[in-house]
């Protein structure tokens, strides 16, 4: 961006015959385009090629951090040029703007990507255009106000706003993260929001064990049943997705089919596997100690059956 930014292209915006029109011209058209667009182009490499986007959320942070990166690299720059008292004075006003100018774009960007509706319509493109430009104008006009210095308190205001919509931005889409922590009584919320993640990686085996145990909370057992077993699938969490899969066979009422599947891997649990079920089961049934009793039957009638090595943890 310093390259091109220094080159003889910027004499095309500073021509004097664009008065003073030509500052608004020479930071949106020009300085901005060019920061907006470097970030933007190594967002959307590293989106696709190093790092799996699943939901909105990682889209901000990883924007953000692009931007974080572009601002600290900036300010060494203008401390090397101008002085260390400009790159800390910069601090202020360009690191957290850095970030709210990428996360927008790379939010966008990434929605197009994830939302099976979008994806379907032939103009989704259209999103990622809108934050890739909203991005352009802001910070180009945010810079025309630095470059007057009876605006820079302004600026300066502008930038905690900025602040202020980055940590808005981050919360919200952090609160609609598939894999946050919901409370277990908020069961309907977190298995919205967990289908949502499906919708996008549905063979995900975190978000089907979470959802497991969302459907048990809610004492859905055929639900809960179909995701672990979805889980087993997948060939991963296999000894805690059999546990619970018996679990909610036994909820279901398929004691047989609950007894065997115990009866089948929970001798070769470890103690600790094992303490990590139990801690589990009561979190995710609080209030259903008859039926968590009875469980813990099974599990204590399967690792003794005879013929059975117990595996020491």
């Amino acid at each position: 961006a310093w390259i091109v930014e220094d080159s003889t292209l910027s004499e095309y915006y500073t021509s004097p015959a664009l008065g003073s029109a030509g500052v608004v011209v020479y930071y949106v058209l020009f300085i901005a385009i060019i920061e907006e667009g470097v970030k933007f182009a190594v967002y959307a490499f590293l989106s696709r090629k190093l790092v799996t986007i699943r939901e909105p959320f990682d889209a901000a942070i990883g924007g953000a951090t692009v931007g974080l990166g572009f601002a600290i690299m900036e300010n060494v720059v203008y401390g090397f040029r101008m002085g260390p008292g400009v790159s800390f004075m910069r601090s202020f006003v360009t690191i957290q703007a850095h970030m709210l100018y990428s996360a927008i774009p790379a939010l966008c960007f990434s929605i197009t990507m994830l939302d099976r509706t979008l994806m379907r319509q032939k103009g989704r493109t259209g999103l990622a255009a809108f934050g890739f430009v909203l991005a352009i104008l802001v910070h180009g006009l945010d810079n025309t106000m630095l470059s007057y210095g009876n605006l820079g308190g302004l600026a300066l205001i502008l930038n905690i706003m900025y602040l202020g919509l980055l940590s808005a931005l981050v919360t919200r889409t952090g609160n609609a993260s598939p894999y946050r922590t919901f409370p277990w009584s908020d069961w309907k919320h977190a298995l919205t929001v967990i289908k949502r993640g499906l919708d996008v990686d549905p063979e995900n085996p975190n978000l089907l064990f979470r959802g497991g145990l969302y459907n048990l909370a809610a004492g859905r057992w055929v639900d809960a049943c179909v995701a672990f077993d979805g889980v087993v699938e997948t060939g991963k969490r296999l000894d805690l997705a059999r546990s619970f899969y018996a679990v909610a066979l036994f909820a279901n009422g398929d004691r047989e089919a609950a007894e065997l599947l115990f009866g089948e891997h929970w001798p070769g649990l470890s103690m600790r596997e094992r303490t990590h079920f139990s801690r589990s089961l009561d979190r995710a049934m609080p209030s259903r100690a008859i039926l968590r009793g009875e469980i813990r039957d099974l599990t204590r009638k399967a690792a003794w059956l005879p013929g059975r090595k117990v595996r020491r943890g």
